[in-house]
């Protein structure tokens, strides 16, 4: 019993610290020396609230950069851009795939920013020869659309192009623009523009 206790406590030492090493090493490795938590900011009276700063592990706190949005009426002229049918203008959802499937901007592509290997070589490739690319989610507190945004510029699409639409989808329905559900380009759009 003595021999397996020594060995198990071997075995958690030479895994912590081939883990430290790994971590060091790493870009997106984690600082040991930062609160992850919430700061807790002391009231008078002794009782304590929370302070509201974000706390975003992905990616580094101090190269986050909010990418620049645009408000509703752009993104519809940007949905009304000739270019579009061209390609030179994109628009990526980043909502869930099942949500996405409920209904999207027409043409949009899908980039769930959870899981992005499945559709993010699709969306590099168009938003290579884009000119502009406009990134939505729901809108409102949703911050999936920077998030997704900020994984495109880590994946090598120029930061210059990119635009969120901050209202998001949520915005975009309350205004009863064209919806598309299904798959992207699968023509099931309701509300037309004239």
């Amino acid at each position: 019993m003595r021999f397996l206790f020594i060995e198990t406590c071997q075995v958690l030492a030479v895994g912590l610290a081939v883990a430290l090493v790994v971590n060091q090493l790493s870009p997106r490795g984690l600082r040991l020396g930062r609160d992850y938590f919430q700061e807790s900011v002391r009231l008078t009276g002794g009782t304590t609230a929370v302070a509201a700063a974000p706390v975003l592990p992905w990616p580094q706190v101090e190269s986050l950069k909010r990418l620049p949005e645009i408000t509703a009426n752009e993104a519809l002229a940007l949905f009304q851009d000739p270019r579009r049918a061209q390609g030179q203008v994109i628009f990526v959802d980043a909502r869930k795939q099942t949500v996405f499937q409920e209904g999207h901007i027409p043409e949009a592509y899908p980039l769930d920013r959870f899981y992005p290997d499945q559709d993010l070589p699709s969306v590099m490739l168009a938003g290579a020869a884009a000119e502009q690319v406009v990134v939505y989610c729901a809108g409102g507190l949703c911050e999936d659309s920077h998030y997704a945004g900020l994984q495109l510029i880590e994946a090598g699409l120029d930061k210059s192009r990119i635009r969120v639409f901050a209202g998001g989808f949520t915005e975009w329905t309350a205004h009863s623009w064209p919806v598309e559900r299904g798959e992207r380009g699968s023509g099931l759009v309701s509300n037309p523009l004239p």
